[in-house]
């Protein structure tokens, strides 16, 4: 089930950026590095930023990794 506010009404996966918050602050230190394999619409590497972590995000699909890209251009 796609989150509610979904960036990208096309991935089926997505999930709430406060979800992904609590897991990155809880489990990484700020600096340590979050590898994503399946970054889809880049929500993982959007919170590892936004909280003082690196970020390394792997995607096949050129939509969603374009998407992301622009996502998270500002950082």
């Amino acid at each position: 089930i796609p989150a509610k506010n979904s960036k990208l009404k096309l991935h089926s996966a997505t999930f709430p950026e406060e979800l992904v918050n609590k897991i990155i602050i809880n489990f990484t230190k700020e600096g340590e590095t979050i590898l994503d394999p399946f970054m889809g619409t880049g929500t993982t590497g959007y919170s590892a930023l936004k909280n003082g972590r690196n970020f390394i995000g792997i995607e096949l699909n050129d939509i969603y990794y374009n998407f992301a890209n622009e996502y998270l251009k500002n950082f």
